[in-house]
């Protein structure tokens, strides 16, 4: 994993012991430099905790106990403000409902999601920035051919009754 910083960022409102959920999103294009670098620029106003390239590199972006800015306008179960309780996580691909996520990058995922889970036992929620984004239907990633099936088989096994929502809610 590799660290780049961007200052896009400040503390969460609630600390770090406020977070729970992890939202996946899609970069909208195949520039993992680019989006990284979009990142790091103070104009863009926009960042996120993590950038999954195609290849499986992981570069950290905002530290997990800061609020990054990746969810926009957004609400999840009738809380607002997604990126104040959220763990952003940008895949890169240009477009996640018709171009398909590397093998590589599911690896990754897995991985990074297991460590968060370990690291935030209060995350009770895994989903797409399509289902927190307002108005309903801003957003589309990480898109349709994302592998919900797969994160969460990955992140919590055959032990289905202790697993957060995981995918569309």
């Amino acid at each position: 994993m590799e660290w780049i910083f961007s200052p896009n960022f400040e503390p969460r409102p609630g600390g770090p012991s406020d977070v729970t959920s992890i939202i996946f999103h899609h970069t909208g294009s195949d520039n993992g430099d680019g989006t990284i670098s979009w990142f790091q620029n103070p104009n863009s106003r926009v960042s996120a905790h993590y950038v999954v390239d195609r290849d499986a590199q992981i570069t950290n972006i905002v530290d997990t106990n800061d609020r990054a800015w990746h969810a926009g306008i957004s609400e999840l179960n009738g809380r607002s403000n997604v990126n104040d309780f959220s763990i952003g996580i940008e895949i890169v691909n240009p477009d996640g409902n018709w171009s398909p996520y590397t093998e590589a990058q599911y690896q990754s995922l897995e991985w990074l999601t297991q460590d968060l889970l370990n690291k935030y036992p209060s995350i009770t929620h895994i989903t797409g920035h399509e289902d927190v984004a307002l108005p309903e239907g801003r957003k589309s990633d990480p898109g349709d051919l994302f592998d919900w099936n797969r994160i969460r088989d990955a992140a919590y096994g055959a032990n289905t009754n202790v697993f957060p929502v995981v995918g569309p809610v």
